[in-house]
């Protein structure tokens, strides 16, 4: 809702204002994955979910995590992978994705 919103607004400055002072990681790595790919894969661990682990709260987490990136805040040496792939194509993109900031240093 418009309320969760403005609050949110005001952490991501907090955060921005604080993240002032602190050193640029050299790579921050997102990996991006649909919130009903999380919960099914939630529900196929076969064990206790936790109280965090629900669509809603994955979407509403996943929305944040991309609003964050987009506007920069984590610097310029972020990328995000698709998660929503099998595990080895996520490895192998994670693996090209470090080699290439690596390199490039």
């Amino acid at each position: 809702d418009e309320n969760e919103q403005h609050v949110f607004n005001e952490e991501l400055s907090a955060m921005a204002y604080l993240h002032r002072f602190v050193p640029t990681p050299d790579l921050i790595i997102l990996y991006d994955l649909d919130p009903n790919v999380a919960y099914k894969r939630i529900l196929e661990r076969k064990r206790e979910r936790s109280r965090y682990e629900k669509p809603e709260f994955l979407k509403l987490h996943r929305d944040r995590y991309l609003t964050i990136i987009q506007n920069g805040l984590f610097g310029r040496q972020t990328r995000v992978i698709n998660a929503n792939e099998a595990a080895d194509k996520v490895t192998d993109e994670t693996w090209e994705v470090v080699k290439s900031v690596v390199i490039n240093q």
